[in-house]
């Protein structure tokens, strides 16, 4: 009696159904951060994402060769949609004036498209019986089972976490002003001498914290852990900047190179509530770029309170002992710190020492 043949590891149908699979997880995990900044983006990235899933799994329980057609529709419109946009642009919306770099997240789910792209009409030229028995079976699953022991790892590395907003939008990521914004350019002598003084103000009133330990030991509280590019954060908890109008004197949060109690002052942080979502009125002159964080993190203890920035989880402000409210408002830092001038700029989001 002939022994009845091993099934394969893997089939061209589970192949597909993988691969598909992959491209909508990886779309869902980034569509709560976008949508954050631009609610249309998000919500597109989320329906992609959901039908990607549903081609998978119809490829994987139906004979038909309709949903290799709509699989390699989608994944070519995917491809298209990163390429265009990482060369020539957003065609419209509120990222229409910028061209986003092709990060590590762009990049994965190219490759993961197109190689969907290529088996799915592989398999429209082939017979069907080349393509694999359709159902739960081993040589479907297996594929799968390889993608979603992978996944986890993906969406909660960091370069999936910076996916999840528009590189060079106003929220979290990098603004580093171009060198014709730089502090004093284009000002004139009154608007420079105005700037000097608010700088002098905000450099006199953390003069007095240089190290962490002594920030602490004035009542200054970390809040968070060490961010590159930012450091650590304290603030003081007895104020709540949400009803305190910007004052120079009066920064929001210290950043210090670590969270060692003799970590050194490295700069300030300002925050600003306004009432219609307009960016605030801050240091004089166009090089203060302020970004926006659609969310507030409210102690549960004491008044203090401050913008939230949690791109895919949203778990940030439980971490730091406080909920989370719907509510906008803008950050600003400023490197006016002797030994750690900023490169970017005096104003620029990130400390590129601060890794």
């Amino acid at each position: 009696m002939t022994p009845s043949p091993r099934p394969p590891v893997a089939t061209i149908r589970g192949l597909v159904a993988s691969l598909t699979l992959a491209d909508g997880t990886l779309h869902l995990a980034i569509a709560p951060g976008r949508s954050a900044d631009w609610r249309a983006e998000g919500i597109a990235l989320a329906v992609t994402g959901t039908l990607l899933i549903a081609l998978a799994i119809a490829v994987v329980l139906h004979r038909s060769r309709s949903f290799f057609v709509a699989t390699s529709i989608m994944s070519a419109l995917v491809i298209a949609a990163l390429v265009g946009s990482r060369t020539v642009g957003y065609p419209f919306g509120p990222w229409s004036t910028i061209t986003p770099p092709m990060g590590p997240y762009e990049t994965v789910v190219t490759i993961v498209a197109f190689g969907s792209l290529a088996l799915a009409l592989g398999a429209l030229v082939s017979e069907v019986d080349h393509l694999g028995a359709t159902g739960w079976r081993f040589e479907n699953l297996a594929p799968m089972a390889v993608v979603l022991a992978a996944l986890p790892g993906f969406v909660t590395s960091q370069w999936a976490d910076d996916a999840a907003h528009v590189s060079g939008s106003t929220h979290r990521h990098v603004h580093y002003p171009a060198a014709s914004l730089e502090p004093g350019a284009a000002l004139s002598n009154d608007e420079r001498a105005g700037l000097g003084r608010q700088l002098t103000a905000a450099a006199n009133a953390i003069a007095s914290y240089p190290t962490l330990g002594a920030a602490e030991a004035a009542g200054w509280i970390p809040v968070g852990g060490y961010v590159a590019g930012a450091g650590q954060m304290l603030i003081d908890p007895s104020v709540d900047s949400r009803a305190e109008t910007l004052a120079f004197d009066r920064p929001s949060g210290l950043l210090y190179e670590s969270s060692q109690d003799e970590a050194r002052l490295v700069g300030a942080q300002y925050n600003a509530w306004t009432s219609d979502g307009s960016t605030p009125t801050g240091f004089t002159g166009p090089a203060d770029v302020w970004h926006l964080h659609d969310g507030t993190c409210i102690a549960d203890r004491g008044v203090w309170a401050l913008p939230h920035d949690e791109a895919t989880t949203g778990n940030g402000c439980s971490r730091v002992e406080a909920t989370f409210d719907d509510t906008t408002s803008w950050m600003l830092r400023v490197w006016l710190v002797l030994g750690w001038e900023n490169p970017a700029g005096m104003f620029a989001h990130d400390h590129p020492a601060l890794s």
